[in-house]
């Protein structure tokens, strides 16, 4: 069967949406949200200093083909994650210096690969363009034409739809429904805030027992 492009139904997070969680990062996503929209932590960053926010362009594959990777990628837009289901097989990859060249040039901001990348050296060395995978190969995956687009997938054990929020940095990957990116926003950049003000009360010399309202400790006779 050839490659079936979804039309969306739901519309993607705005562009303020991503700005401010951008600033947030997975730790705080994580914590905020009980950890339930982080991916599993199998899926790391190639370049641990990378981070990346955007709103998700989705993509499953059938098993041995590549076909909904390359018409995701025909179709993405600046500013749009690539995210990929692989169903976290590692024998092929979903992705190389080719196809995430021509992801980048069309101003992607990178991809979420719950399944193998190649070509790690070249991908790495780009700062524009960043890259999360469970795992890396040689093996190149075949050219077919099955999967589907912009459909609900499956990454790292979590539900995906087109237009979610993803966060990712060297902590991991985050992806947010956009209900629940909205919902938690507040209460995000206020952990945000909080972390900060430690950091700056701790360079100045103050206990953590004291910054986290913990009662003195007691001392064995």
């Amino acid at each position: 069967m050839p490659t079936l492009i979804h039309k969306p139904v739901t519309a993607a997070c705005e562009p303020s949406l991503v700005e401010q969680w951008a600033r947030v990062g997975v730790t705080i996503a994580s914590d905020v949200s009980g950890g339930v929209y982080v991916c599993d932590p199998a899926i790391k960053a190639l370049d641990p200093s990378a981070t990346m926010c955007g709103r998700a362009l989705t993509a499953r594959c059938d098993p041995g083909d590549l076909g909904a990777v390359v018409h995701a990628i025909d179709r993405a837009e600046a500013g749009q994650v690539l995210v990929v289901d692989v169903g976290g097989r590692t024998e092929y990859s979903a992705l190389g210096e080719l196809f995430a060249g021509a992801a980048r040039r069309t101003g992607v901001a990178g991809v979420v690969v719950d399944g193998a990348v190649r070509d790690i050296g070249t991908l790495r060395r780009w700062g524009d363009f960043s890259v999360w995978t469970r795992a890396t190969t040689q093996h190149a995956m075949p050219f077919k034409a099955g999967g589907e687009v912009n459909g609900v997938i499956s990454c790292g054990s979590k539900i995906v739809r087109p237009g979610d929020l993803v966060i990712a940095d060297a902590n991991g990957v985050a992806i947010l429904p956009i209900e629940a990116a909205r919902d938690l926003l507040t209460v995000a950049l206020e952990r945000l805030a909080f972390e900060q003000e430690c950091e700056r009360k701790i360079a100045n010399g103050a206990r953590l027992a004291q910054l986290f309202g913990l009662p003195p400790a007691t001392t064995s006779s």
